[in-house]
């Protein structure tokens, strides 16, 4: 809950609980503050927010990759200076059906032949 007013905002958690005592009704009810961790999570999504914005622009190629070595993301640079596309990545390397693929450097002599099979194909 956040409370309204012409004051900084105040980010509240209410927990409440419902119990007899000597035999009546009653309700234990806490309240914690929450605001710092509120703003941590707002500034860790702006920082992300930079971040991703940097990685993805970048002039220079970059990879996120997991433990194994496969390909979490790259960026743009990253595709445009080794040719891949971004099928060839998000499949680790497997083309989906119908998607052709030349690798660079590739020659006059080889984008040709590859057109054409490409071209006999269909």
């Amino acid at each position: 809950m956040q409370c309204e007013s012409d004051q900084p905002s105040v980010w509240l958690k209410f927990k409440a609980s419902g119990l007899l005592f000597d035999g009546n009704k009653a309700v234990v009810m806490a309240v914690d503050d929450i605001t710092e961790m509120k703003q941590a999570e707002a500034a860790l999504q702006e920082s992300e927010r930079c971040f991703r914005h940097m990685f993805m622009n970048a002039p220079m190629p970059y990879q996120s990759l997991d433990e194994q070595g496969n390909f979490i993301e790259v960026n743009q640079s990253f595709l445009d200076v080794l040719g891949y596309t971004a099928n060839v990545i998000a499949h680790n390397g497997v083309l989906d059906e119908g998607v052709n693929f030349i690798q660079k450097p590739f020659s006059l002599h080889d984008l040709g032949i590859k057109v054409r099979r490409v071209l006999d194909e269909k």
